[in-house]
């Protein structure tokens, strides 16, 4: 963790004992955690494919639901991480009510990545099929993320963000080892839906 993410979690940390005593000082930390946060927020909202009123919305839900649940922070995660689960939570709920299709495609997805976490990286070589394969890619891991919009938002925190497994470990609030198994298994139900791909990438690369 940088310097700078170490006194942005302190400056956090003191914005949510803020808002849990109540009174003037906490519409002062409500007002210090949107600043630190919510440019930030909003982005990680239409990374997401969210538009951006959805993305405003998400950001006004989350920080009411940070403002409501701000005397449950005990300290026992970094302050980001516990902010974060919430905005993470806040989209998942959006997703699930939401009648509109939501997909994750190769605008919002690094695929050449998403495409090496699964093995099928190798195939790019061949350049006449690379446009193919990542068409095919884009358009089954948006079907992956319609149907298991946590499993891909996790993939996309640890293939795509590089966050480590301890960082993805404390904002699932799981074990390391539950975690690690839990990325296995999305990584599994990933390669399920990319299964119609094979052919063009060589059958068992998949």
């Amino acid at each position: 963790m940088s310097e700078t993410d170490k006194v942005n979690d302190q400056r956090a940390a003191e914005f949510l004992g803020w808002i849990a005593s109540g009174g003037k000082q906490a519409d002062r930390g409500l007002e210090g955690l949107f600043k630190l946060y919510a440019s930030r927020m909003r982005a990680f909202f239409k990374k997401h494919r969210m538009s951006d009123e959805d993305a405003s919305d998400l950001v006004q839900d989350t920080f009411i639901k940070v403002n409501r649940a701000a005397h449950q922070f005990k300290g026992d995660a970094k302050p980001s991480t516990w902010i974060w689960s919430i905005a993470r939570n806040t989209m998942l709920d959006h997703l699930r009510g939401s009648k509109d299709e939501v997909s994750i495609d190769e605008e919002h997805v690094d695929l050449d990545a998403i495409m090496q976490a699964q093995g099928i990286g190798e195939s790019q070589a061949e350049l006449s099929r690379t446009e193919d394969i990542k068409d095919c890619v884009a358009r089954h891991f948006g079907a992956f993320a319609k149907d298991s919009p946590e499993r891909a938002s996790t993939l996309q925190l640890a293939v795509v963000e590089g966050w480590s497994m301890e960082e993805i470990a404390e904002f699932l609030k799981r074990s390391p080892a539950a975690t690690r198994e839990y990325l296995s298994q999305c990584r599994k139900k990933l390669r399920e839906y990319l299964l119609p791909c094979a052919d063009l990438v060589g059958g068992d690369a998949l």
